[in-house]
């Protein structure tokens, strides 16, 4: 007995005999525990003096054995809180902070939590016992540790059985089923060796916390448990022993924001929350909580509570027989929020939930996101196509340069081609004037200065007849050189651009009466009909200088190609805008070859020539000074019947 030493009663005569320790050398009566050691020993653990061997017959201390007076080497070791005897004989002596194994020869330390370093979670011993199979179960402050008989630790429950953790283990028992039946401050359990399983039992509505007494726990010959409590004596048979609690219903109770209880119908809280589906919470009410109870006459002090916040809880939060939770700085979302309540069995717990939406700042909200990405596009597109333009830009300039470029080369190159193409027409022309030059002048020269020379010398001497005759054909060498030297220097004024047109209207019978005249003597030597009929109301706007060149150049080929006998006719004929001018004479004709080239410097080969070779210098004349006043001039001719050259000349200055 606690402060009164140990009693002895005999069941039979219910005699009690007591032993006051106090009367042998023991300082105290304080006993926690007695176990048999043999027939006539009894081990009794104190509260602070250790673990004294009494002699029940004699009711005298026996002398300490050297393992008992070496064992407990702290005062913490003095302080026994249970002894039990196994099967092999051995004693396990279970003080506050150690287990030791006792045999006759020697002692094992089996656990030790005095030089434990977790200072501020001590570990302490409260009680011990063996198994079926010889094991040795101790329970400590930590969960419940399995030792084999030779002292190696075999497994810790609170492995196996979560609930264990952290919970104080104050009593224990193992029966015949292979069950151990564990009281602790979180109620009792029954672990079952074989299945590894295990089920929790609530024997009063307040069997938690400290309602079992430690060490306190008997099975009588009947198989039935003793269980000292703070209320009395539980007994039962394990087998027969129901689990009869039951939650009928679990709901919400309240919301908190920033701790504060909102009441419903008002503008943020308009339904009670057991009501309501969704929660609705702004991402400014970043402390938020809510609380529950569940519905459980007979153990409501055994329901314990669990809860997880999917979308941001990745496991469920057991928090007890606690009936509120708090969260703070929720991220803006979608969650839902589980809670969950049972007893004994999680398995069979009962779930609620609710929806809770987090609105986000505006700015995270998915339509401005989408704007924002819309907009960040649209910048990106716009930054892309600006620099494809640009680079488009920039190969365009190139390209319009490059083509500029090769324009320019190709102009240039052009240029250079017609340079060389003038530069080579004009060392042909140059080349035909000293032709014309050395043959047309020196012919016509040689001509005037031998007939002028044989006058001057023989002139008494000569015959009227051949003087005239001689005289004529000096005037005719002087005309062919005036004729000569006149197309050269017209035709050198046209290259030189230096000569400009001035046209007017004119009368083109007129223009062509003038040529008429001028070479109607030339024509009656040779019999030649020479005639203008051109009617006198057609009209023509031109320089009338260039004209009558053109006219006389063409006149004089004519006359000049023609036989005797033949005719040179000038007719016209009018039309809307123009009008047509022919030239026409049965002369020697121009052959398709020299038709091609006719109006290009080049010395003809093919004109039959009847007194002297022409340079063809004056077509040439004729062409130019023609198209310079905005007409066209045409051939055709047939050979052996003669040639006519077609003159479109325009009627007024609008063509």
């Amino acid at each position: 007995m606690w402060g009164s030493g140990v009693m002895k009663i005999d069941m039979l005569t219910k005699a009690v005999t007591p032993y006051n320790l106090s009367q042998l050398e023991i300082t105290n009566n304080l006993i926690k525990t007695i176990c048999f050691y043999d027939n006539t020993t009894l081990w009794i653990g104190t509260y602070g003096n250790g673990v004294q061997e009494l002699d029940i017959t004699t009711g005298k201390l026996k002398r300490k054995t050297i393992c008992l007076d070496t064992l407990f080497k702290t005062d913490r070791q003095k302080f026994i809180n249970q002894i039990i005897r196994d099967k092999k004989g051995n004693m396990w002596v279970a003080s506050l902070r150690t287990v030791h194994k006792i045999s006759t020869t020697s002692t094992q330390l089996i656990l030790n939590f005095d030089n434990d370093k977790l200072s501020f979670f001590p570990g302490y011993v409260h009680t011990i016992t063996e198994d079926n199979n010889g094991n040795i179960i101790i329970g400590t402050n930590r969960g419940v540790y399995v030792y084999s008989n030779q002292g190696e630790l075999l497994t810790e429950l609170s492995k196996t059985i979560p609930e264990l953790n952290g919970t104080e283990i104050l009593s224990l028992h193992c029966n015949a089923n292979n069950q151990y039946w564990i009281a602790t401050t979180n109620g009792l359990f029954v672990y079952n060796t074989d299945s590894k399983k295990y089920e929790i039992y609530f024997v009063d509505n307040y069997s938690k916390g400290n309602f079992y007494t430690a060490r306190a726990v008997y099975q009588d010959t009947q198989g039935r448990i003793h269980w000292g409590t703070m209320n009395g004596f539980y007994s039962f048979y394990p087998n027969s022993l129901q689990q009869k609690h039951n939650i009928s219903n679990i709901l919400f109770s309240d919301l908190f924001i920033s701790y504060q209880k909102q009441s419903p119908n008002t503008k943020n809280y308009d339904t009670h929350i057991s009501q309501l589906t969704e929660l609705e919470l702004s991402y400014k009410q970043h402390i938020w909580g809510v609380s529950f109870d569940a519905i459980c006459y007979n153990a409501p002090d055994a329901v314990e509570f669990a809860y997880k916040l999917e979308g941001f809880d990745k496991n469920w939060n057991t928090i007890g027989n606690k009936r509120d939770i708090t969260f703070t700085n929720i991220p803006p979302g979608r969650y839902t929020l589980y809670v969950k309540a049972w007893i004994n069995n999680q398995d069979e717990a009962k779930i609620i939930d609710i929806a809770v939406h987090i609105t986000p700042p505006w700015w995270k909200t998915w339509w401005f996101k989408i704007l924002l990405f819309i907009i960040i596009s649209a910048a990106l597109y716009g930054i892309y196509y600006i620099r494809i333009y640009t680079l488009k830009t920039q190969k365009e300039k190139l390209e319009a340069e490059v083509k500029r470029q090769t324009l320019s080369i190709t102009e240039q190159k052009k240029h250079i081609e017609e340079q060389n193409v003038e530069l080579q027409q004009a060392n042909d022309t140059k080349n035909y004037l000293f032709s014309i030059v050395a043959h047309d002048l020196r012919n016509s020269f040689t001509s005037l200065h031998g007939f002028s020379e044989l006058l001057h010398e023989d002139y008494d001497s000569i015959k009227e007849k051949d003087k005239r005759d001689y005289i004529a054909l000096i005037k005719q060498s002087a005309t062919v050189i005036y004729n000569l030297l006149e197309n050269l220097l017209s035709w050198s004024r046209s290259q030189t651009r230096s000569i400009e047109c001035n046209p007017e209207i004119c009368q083109v019978h007129m223009l062509a009466e003038h040529v008429v005249e001028l070479y109607k003597l030339s024509a009656q030597e040779k019999h030649i009909n020479l005639r203008n009929d051109i009617p006198k109301h057609l009209y023509v706007y031109v320089d009338k200088e260039m004209i009558i060149t053109a006219f006389r150049n063409i006149c004089n080929n004519a006359i000049k190609f023609t036989p005797d006998n033949g005719s040179v006719v000038f007719s016209a004929q009018e039309y809307n805008e123009y009008t047509e001018v022919s030239i026409c004479d049965t002369g020697l004709g121009i052959s398709a070859e020299d038709l091609q080239s006719l109006f290009v410097i080049k010395p003809s080969t093919s004109y039959k020539r009847k007194k002297m070779q022409g340079s063809g210098l004056g077509l040439i004349v004729s062409k130019e000074f023609i198209e310079k006043n905005n007409g066209t001039i045409l051939v055709t001719s047939e050979i052996d019947k003669g040639s006519e050259f077609i003159i479109r000349l325009p009627k007024n200055s609008t063509l």
